[in-house]
């Protein structure tokens, strides 16, 4: 093996303990998989002594990534690289997520990113109320819902990246920042 291969594990554990994560898990993703994150999240959280309302916005924004990466669960066999990571600083919490994604989709989906990002909070909120009281349960799957909400929630740009895997799959990741009130 090449050494320069490893070159980037020394960022990647400076970068790990500069911001404290406290969840990692790569897998595939169940549904029980996904309470026993949220779980250990809140038990995480409420040990740190989290403020309620950072703590409730941790936790919405973390199971709308969640929601994200199982509704595409079903697509792909590929599913056991899906990653998810919470870590925080001083002052803000980070979510890291990321899962494949078929090819034909990513046109799709940078279209409606790029469609949330130039919209600000009160478009969001009301793109949110006129999704979920007027359109069919079948027009809209779960994962575009849980990025909308996510926009709305963080109160941030989506921060996100596809990279090309193969033939038939991409891998989509993104992350949330939370800011922590002082």
């Amino acid at each position: 093996m090449d050494t320069n291969q490893l070159d980037f594990v020394p960022g990647i554990h400076s970068r790990m303990l500069k911001q404290q994560y406290l969840l990692c898990f790569k897998g595939k993703f169940s549904q029980d998989i996904t309470m026993s994150l949220l779980s250990m999240t809140e038990s995480r959280l409420s040990k740190e002594g989290t403020e309620l309302s950072i703590k409730k916005k941790v936790f919405h924004i973390m199971m709308g990534c969640l929601q994200t990466i199982c509704s595409t669960n079903e697509e792909s066999s590929n599913q056991k690289n899906a990653i998810f990571m919470i870590g925080k600083n001083e002052k803000e919490f980070f979510i890291y997520s990321g899962n494949m994604i078929r090819k034909e989709t990513v046109a799709e989906l940078k279209k409606k990113l790029v469609m949330l990002n130039v919209m600000d909070a009160k478009d969001l909120k009301n793109l949110f109320k006129t999704i979920i009281t007027t359109v069919a349960s079948d027009e809209i799957s779960a994962s575009e819902l849980a990025l909308i909400d996510i926009a709305r929630k963080s109160g941030r740009k989506l921060e996100y990246d596809i990279r090309e895997v193969d033939e038939e799959f991409s891998f989509f990741s993104m992350r949330t920042v939370i800011t922590q009130l002082n």
